[in-house]
């Protein structure tokens, strides 16, 4: 956050010094709001984008679809899509990523349709966007038809997020057997985020044997990450294997592992304030 208000002074000072911000510095102001939700300076610079008439540049409005959405607000993103004259292929990913996080497959189809419909190419990131959202949805059919259309269709070869998505999607309708026989048949191994995503399946749906495989496949690819070790000790838990729960913590605790804590941030007042969990030390 305090990167972003660096970020904000030197674009003000070079405004006082003549020089006029051009689409590539709302990009990139734009985009870093997005990835903090600081939903208040993104519609500051919205203003701004505005007043110097960027609002129909198509990367412009892509970051700020992207940037409303992060934020919450779905109808801006919608708005601000629709009043792109041409929408690149970029500007559709970003229409597709913010319906694909907030859960809403169904719009995500169908947006995908209408950008295939204008004759907008679908590419690599498109179809990331369009397996979240079914995998966010429920909606395992739609999701696995378009995986296998990426080869069939449109020519493309499907990479490890792809993969990464489906086991994603699988594992969260509860469907852990056809993930795991659908990673046997994989071209390559599981990346991380696969195997954290079929770990983490595994454990809320109590199948302990696959959910040690796979965080012990998690733990050869990301040592460091101690998110294998706590679902996997979740997963003793659930199962009321108190012994191999206390192991995976003593192992844990004779490494120096720690969990990193997750922070979570507020505009109050024309200044943000950021707490973790429990923390008692802010006023």
């Amino acid at each position: 956050m305090d990167e972003i208000e660096k970020a904000f002074s030197v674009s003000v000072d070079l405004q006082k010094r003549g020089v006029e911000p051009n689409q590539f510095t709302f990009s990139s102001l734009v985009k870093a709001c997005a990835n903090q939700a600081a939903l208040e300076q993104g519609i500051q610079l919205h203003a701004q984008v505005v007043k110097f008439n960027f609002d129909k540049d198509s990367f412009v409005s892509s970051v700020l679809v992207d940037m409303h959405g992060k934020c919450g607000l779905l109808d801006h993103s919608i708005q601000v899509f629709d009043e792109v004259p041409t929408p690149t292929e970029v500007a559709w990913n970003s229409l597709l990523s913010v319906f694909a996080v907030h859960g809403l497959g169904n719009d995500a189809l169908k947006t995908f349709s209408r950008m295939v419909q204008a004759g907008v190419k679908p590419n690599a990131i498109t179809f990331i966007s369009l397996l979240t959202g079914c995998s966010h949805s429920g909606l395992v059919e739609e999701g696995l038809k378009y995986f296998y259309s990426l080869e069939k269709t449109y020519g493309m070869v499907p990479r490890a997020g792809h993969y990464s998505c489906v086991i994603d999607l699988l594992g969260r309708a509860g469907r852990l057997g056809e993930a795991e026989d659908f990673i046997n048949s994989m071209p390559m191994q599981p990346n991380a985020f696969g195997w954290c995503s079929f770990l983490g399946a595994c454990t809320i749906h109590g199948d302990k044997e696959r959910g040690i495989l796979a965080a012990e496949k998690l733990i050869q690819l990301e040592r460091e990450n101690s998110g294998a070790d706590v679902l996997l000790s979740t997963l003793h838990a659930k199962e009321q294997k108190w012994e191999d729960f206390r192991s995976v913590r003593k192992m844990m605790r004779d490494s120096s592992m720690k969990k990193f804590p997750g922070y979570s941030w507020v505009d109050v007042g024309n200044k943000t304030h950021t707490s973790g969990d429990e923390d008692l030390s802010h006023p």
